[in-house]
């Protein structure tokens, strides 16, 4: 068995690669739990729900004019593509890509502490009832 070191996501939002400034991506893929059941069961039954997305995003904060604030600061609450990779920017078998159109609605232009790095964080969310597509070609 491979062992994997992350430490190269790729990260497009709205066709702009973001991923210069990525710290820490965490894609969460799930699906709503549904319990039905009837008199007479000994345990809960369960079938699957509808999928729900998100992907966790930690940057590396940076002011300048154009870069990630002026990138980020209009996209709150506006829907854009999204594509991810764990490693790199090439798709394959070793490298897949998720793709899906997303919000996010938080943006805290800053977070941290004296002397610390700044950065910053957001949650892209599911915006149009499609799950996460997994491919392994463009």
């Amino acid at each position: 068995m491979a062992a994997y070191c992350y430490k190269n996501a790729y990260l497009s939002v709205g066709g702009t690669d973001v991923s210069a400034y990525v710290m820490g991506c965490t894609p969460n893929m799930e699906l709503d739990k549904v319990e039905f059941g009837t008199m007479g069961k000994d345990a809960k039954s369960r079938i699957a729900g509808i999928d729900d997305w998100s992907i966790e995003v930690e940057f590396r904060q940076d002011f300048a004019a154009g870069l990630l604030d002026a990138i980020l600061a209009p996209w709150r609450g506006v829907e854009k593509a999204i594509i991810f990779k764990p490693n790199g920017p090439t798709t394959s078998t070793s490298n897949p890509k998720w793709t899906g159109n997303g919000i996010f609605f938080g943006y805290a232009p800053v977070d941290g502490s004296h002397g610390e790095l700044a950065t910053t964080k957001i949650t892209i969310e599911c915006s149009d009832g499609v799950p996460l597509a997994r491919a392994t070609a463009d």
